[in-house]
């Protein structure tokens, strides 16, 4: 008997040492990643669109496609991990920054998780990412924007998606261009933003570049989120004569919005929106004509859809899943950051949150292997993808056409709007 049971041993410590692995290292069978979004609260139609990205971007990376170029598309599940199939764990922080906190300890230490990605509003990503430093486990921001995220110090946190910063320069860039490109003077600016940490920061970083800039700021008005009726901060806008008006609204608030600037007749030379919900489908519907000759900012325009043969593919693949007719600025930026966390995951060659962290500061993704207008994604020191960008876009006759910067127009910009009794 005991020859018998040192022969077994013997013969599984030979199979072990074929197989270049021991028991506690075997090949993973599933990733877990956290995914933490507003699947309800003010924010929930970005985070339904979200939830249909992320999970479109699972399925691409589990399911070996015909996608080329695209790392991970290719193959089935992480190669390198014996083919281990990622997980999303999902968590609905409803938009409050105290549950993405405990949403996110939570996803660590009970889920198990290894990673975490998210989380569109920036006041959640700034509660959450303390988090999961402490617990050294990357967290990838794929669409909040605010520039504070990686400004802490935290070495565990990245952001593929662009900042405020750069929405607000080149939106301010895009004006001083197009006044001396048409012949115009227009100084007066006003700013209409709701309340969240999201808009305030907007709002302050607009305001400061474009009096640095020699523009007059003649009010900042806060709307509440969610709204019913914005009647009397539309005529406080009024009331100011702007020439350009700048906006930072979601979904619900950016519609009634567009809709009481028509009904109330508020005529200035531009308005210009920082926020990626005014191009959702939702608001498009939602405003009709009343949206027409609005500025949008962009960093995955429509029109971009018909340029690449692999961003049609990912398109379609999108629409099929979520039954909406394309990929908005939301979806495409979430789609992109499961990729480029899978192929942090894979080139880890591990689960281990500091490989994957590693591996992540690692990155050199070029324009080629991404789905994004951007040059590729790669990380500094602070986290930051230096090569990712933003376009401009102008809602005409109800399509989004990019019009700056003008190497990319696919329609000439029109400025200034035709007051509304023109239209």
């Amino acid at each position: 008997m005991k020859s018998t049971r040192s022969w077994l041993i013997i013969l599984f410590l030979i199979g072990i040492l074929f197989m270049g692995t021991f028991p506690g290292e075997a090949a993973e069978k599933t990733v877990r990643i956290g995914a933490l979004w507003p699947l309800s609260g003010p924010a929930s139609r970005e985070g339904q669109e979200a939830k249909a990205a992320v999970e479109l971007a699972k399925d691409i990376i589990n399911n070996k496609t015909d996608l080329k170029g695209v790392p991970m598309a290719e193959t089935e599940g992480l190669p390198n991990l014996g083919g281990a199939k990622i997980e999303i764990v999902w968590a609905d922080h409803q938009g409050k920054p105290e549950i993405g906190r405990a949403e996110t300890e939570r996803l660590i230490t009970v889920e198990k998780v290894v990673a975490m990605i998210g989380a569109y509003q920036s006041a959640v990503v700034l509660a959450a990412t303390p988090v999961s430093e402490r617990y050294g486990v990357p967290f990838l921001v794929a669409d909040a924007t605010n520039p504070d995220i990686c400004k802490k110090g935290l070495k565990t946190v990245f952001r593929t998606t662009p900042i405020n910063t750069v929405y607000v320069r080149d939106a301010q860039d895009m004006i001083d261009e197009f006044q001396k490109k048409f012949g115009t003077y227009y100084k007066k600016i006003a700013f209409s933003h709701d309340p969240s940490f999201q808009g305030v920061d907007f709002s302050r970083e607009g305001k400061e570049l474009a009096e640095n800039r020699g523009y007059q700021v003649v009010g900042m008005v806060a709307t509440q989120d969610p709204a019913t009726d914005v009647t009397p901060d539309v005529l406080k806008i009024k009331s100011l004569q702007p020439d350009i008006l700048i906006l930072h609204h979601y979904s619900a608030n950016a519609i009634l919005f567009q809709k009481a600037f028509g009904k109330y007749k508020l005529d200035v030379k531009a308005m210009i929106a920082y926020s990626n919900s005014y191009n959702l489908s939702d608001f498009l519907n939602g405003a009709g004509k009343e949206a027409d000759y609005l500025f949008t900012p962009g960093t995955f325009p429509p029109r971009i859809i018909g340029t690449q043969a692999k961003i049609q593919q990912v398109n379609e693949m999108f629409r099929k899943r979520s039954g909406l007719d394309r990929m908005s600025d939301v979806a495409a930026r979430d789609i992109q950051a499961l990729l480029v966390l899978a192929d942090a995951i894979n080139r880890a060659k591990s689960v281990d949150p500091k490989a994957i962290v590693k591996a992540l500061s690692e990155t050199n993704l070029t324009q080629n292997q991404v789905i994004m207008p951007w040059k590729g994604v790669k990380f500094d020191a602070t986290g930051e993808n230096v090569l990712s960008s933003i376009v401009m876009q102008q809602i005409q006759k109800g399509q989004y056409e990019i019009i700056w910067p003008s190497h990319m127009e696919s329609a000439k910009p029109i400025w200034p709007a035709p007051k509304w009794d023109e239209r």
